[in-house]
């Protein structure tokens, strides 16, 4: 198992399985309803993340950042209209978005290569 020093993103990891999760979970609370299956392929997307931020490329965390924040924001604008989600999966949701968005921040805030030759790593 490599030290955390080398894993610099695995505190984001967990709250990115639970968006993942939240995303699917989506489609079996709505029933398989369309506004559902919309959610689908940013799960994909953020499986994808996940996988290169658990290689340790830096590049992925710029992207789950933005990605995080853009999400927590949809989710944030469907907060109050009447869809087949519940409001608690709506919460659940942009909590997991924004929490990913603040973990990577964090990471990527205090991890910052001193050597420019680090960044394509």
């Amino acid at each position: 198992m490599t030290p955390l020093s080398q894993r610099p993103f695995a505190p984001v990891l967990p709250l990115l399985w639970v968006a993942i999760a939240l995303h699917v979970v989506a489609l079996l609370l709505a029933f398989g309803a369309a506004e559902a299956w919309r959610f689908m392929p940013i799960a994909v997307v953020y499986l994808a993340l996940l996988a290169c931020l658990a290689r340790g490329w830096r590049w992925a965390g710029y992207v789950t950042f933005f990605a995080s924040a853009v999400s927590g924001i949809i989710v944030l604008s469907t907060l109050w209209s009447v869809n087949a989600l519940p409001g608690w999966w709506k919460l659940a949701t942009l909590s997991a978005h924004w929490l990913t968005a603040g973990a990577v921040f964090t990471v990527l805030w205090h991890a910052a290569p001193s050597d420019p030759d680090q960044l394509g790593d």
